[in-house]
């Protein structure tokens, strides 16, 4: 067993630089992933200190204060094949540090720079290319190959859902619960990409056309204005820590194509996905597969019809939707949380044992 106590007591602790976007054009759910696990960390005292390396977006930077992280704001005209330069240049401890990267489109030439500054390179993938030279580089991505660990090119590749990162919340969630017959409640998520209010648009419409049903309408987190429906079956929540205890109520979910439709999954909530960008595309017609989501495409206005004319659909279908929350469950345990920050101390560990760590 590591003795962490020892560590405690170094003058410098382990630094992970955690490089990350969000914002207009990311939403917010990769921001929200770095707090999870560094409030993880905390929780559990592990000596680490921690800096979110963040590129210069009013909305992403706005978002990652009022959660609090310990932030570096990189220069937005940066472009990436000089990114490595400018955090070797902020970073002259990288032998003491890992360097986690949560960011599209990560090359090889990107992350060897890192590796010959002497960082310790932890790659977490929002592609699935896995065209990279990290020490570990983790595919969360329903996509992925399922919840198995190669070696390659002299690393670890982690890949599957079960590695996909959950908040506390959804520990212990109630995965047998049985699906009622009736719709009775709707939830609508799009997450912190949704800046023209289309969640409350979806709201509406699903409102107007199915009465007897309660929508609640979940804003984003860099949605400032608070909303009030004139109907009395609509609800309009502003950004829950989690949406653990709504996805327990809800027996549909219209939700964007970024990590609440894992959330979705692991309470076996059935969905309506669409994707706020062209990246997210990719995911949700996985997921469709999969058999936990019906597709509506783009989210723009031909997708809000179609969603709204899937939702009635689903609402119609009890055996479907039965299926749909039982695909679900098995798609992932929950625990990739406890596994990520496990992978977190098992790079510090290299750090320390790295003979530049005390010089």
């Amino acid at each position: 067993m590591f003795q962490w106590q020892k560590v405690e007591k170094l003058a410098q602790p382990v630094t992970f630089i955690y490089r990350v976007d969000g914002g207009k054009h990311l939403g917010g759910g990769h921001i929200l992933k770095a707090k999870i696990l560094i409030d993880e960390c905390r929780r559990r005292r592990l000596p680490f200190r921690f800096v979110v390396v963040i590129k210069e977006d009013a909305l992403g930077i706005r978002h990652a204060r009022r959660i609090h992280l310990p932030l570096r704001v990189m220069p937005d005209r940066l472009p990436r094949n000089k990114e490595p330069d400018w955090m070797i240049r902020q970073f002259p401890d990288l032998p003491r540090s890992v360097m986690v990267l949560d960011i599209l489109d990560v090359g090889r030439a990107y992350v060897r720079r890192l590796r010959r500054a002497g960082a310790r390179v932890i790659t977490l993938e929002n592609n699935g290319t896995s065209q990279n030279d990290a020490h570990v580089t983790v595919n969360a991505l329903v996509s992925g190959i399922r919840n198995r660990k190669v070696i390659t090119r002299g690393g670890r590749f982690l890949s599957g859902a079960n590695y996909r990162v959950f908040h506390p919340d959804y520990s212990g969630s109630v995965r047998d619960q049985r699906i009622r017959r009736q719709v009775k409640k709707i939830l609508i998520s799009l997450g912190a990409g949704d800046v023209g209010n289309r969640a409350a648009q979806i709201a509406e419409l699903l409102a107007a056309r199915y009465p007897q049903t309660r929508v609640t309408c979940v804003l984003g987190p860099l949605q400032e204005r608070r909303l009030k429906s004139s109907r009395p079956t609509v609800r309009y929540i502003n950004s829950p820590p989690s949406l653990a205890r709504l996805f327990r109520q809800a027996d549909v979910a219209v939700l964007g194509g970024g990590g609440t439709l894992y959330e979705a999954a692991l309470m076996g909530v059935p969905v309506i996905s669409l994707a706020l960008k062209p990246h997210q595309v990719r995911n949700i017609r996985f997921f469709q597969k999969a058999g936990t989501s019906l597709t509506a495409g783009l989210l723009n206005g031909r997708g809000i019809r179609r969603a709204v004319q899937l939702a009635g659909f689903l609402m119609k279908q009890y055996g479907l939707r039965d299926r749909m929350r039982r695909k679900g469950l098995l798609l992932c345990d929950g625990r990739g949380l406890e596994r990520m920050v496990d992978l977190f101390q098992s790079e510090a560990k290299h750090v320390l044992a790295n003979k530049k760590f005390n010089q």
